[in-house]
């Protein structure tokens, strides 16, 4: 987050180059797009949309509503997006429209040691790790997130984890 903080924008900066937000990604007049740049606090388990920084203060985003969810077209704000330019040059070939990342950040006082999810293509700082594979495609990455998503893997998560911060 400190190493390539000078491209990000947050939504002040957006609107303030004329970019129009449809969902969570700012569309500029040329075409050229903003997309979401998403921390690890933004995710939990099988859930793209756990916290939101809409009306939220500081660096700590609200949990998102059930309510919220309950709309399909429902996308969360960020606290910063990132040229779209920046993102595909990071991610070379990767043709999918979706990645999938886990929290860096852990504790053991936490339910979960190891949290995971699928979220839609944007920028990740570095409190969410990806794990990108050209090899798992379809139903094996369904399957790769299963098994990073199961208790047993949490249980051996918890007990290599050596501090807070799940390195690979």
């Amino acid at each position: 987050m400190t190493s390539s903080s000078k491209i990000f924008k947050n939504r002040a900066q957006c609107e303030r180059i004329g970019a129009k937000l449809e969902g969570n990604i700012f569309v500029n007049e040329d075409g050229s797009r903003l997309l979401p740049l998403y921390e690890g606090k933004l995710i939990h388990h099988f859930d793209h949309r756990f916290a939101n920084f809409e009306n939220a203060k500081g660096k700590t985003p609200l949990e998102v509503p059930e309510k919220s969810k309950e709309d399909a077209n429902f996308a969360i704000l960020p606290r910063y997006w990132v040229p779209e330019h920046e993102v595909q040059a990071k991610l070379g070939d990767w043709d999918r429209k979706w990645m999938i990342g886990f929290r860096k950040v852990t504790n053991s006082t936490n339910e979960r040691t190891f949290v995971t999810s699928v979220y839609p293509v944007g920028g990740a700082g570095d409190s969410l790790q990806n794990l990108l594979s050209t090899r798992a495609l379809g139903h094996m990455a369904a399957v790769l997130i299963a098994c990073i998503s199961s208790f047993a893997f949490d249980f051996i998560a918890r007990m290599k984890v050596g501090g807070s911060n799940l390195n690979f």
